[in-house]
């Protein structure tokens, strides 16, 4: 996917956790990987450290769209967020609050 000059690697839940799928989206020619996940508050701490290493280990920006709120009996842990190619945390949003997050990378 093209958009706004990044060539964009999509990711999803689990996949987007694997290391190998950010090497491969990077090899395959991605500017910019962009997840969207239902992670649980202790799973999406977990999530911002993995997403920040990736980052900085192949010098791409990240960004992460978390669900909030329950359904269904599983609540998500919200913390939506963007890595730069350092590894960086350059915008978060908070855990318990839906929203927008806009960024510059």
């Amino acid at each position: 996917i093209h958009r706004c000059g990044h060539c964009v690697a999509p990711g999803i839940c689990f996949e987007s956790v694997q290391p190998s799928h950010v090497a491969a989206a990077v090899d395959g020619g991605a500017t910019l990987y962009a997840a969207s996940v239902a992670k649980s508050a202790s799973a999406m701490a977990e999530a911002h450290r993995h997403y920040a290493a990736m980052a900085r280990r192949h010098a791409i920006p990240i960004v992460v769209s978390n669900a909030v709120g329950t359904h269904e009996g599983f609540t998500s842990g919200g913390r939506s967020a963007a890595w730069d190619g350092a590894g960086r945390l350059v915008g978060s949003l908070a855990a318990a609050d839906p929203g927008e997050l806009i960024v510059t990378l």
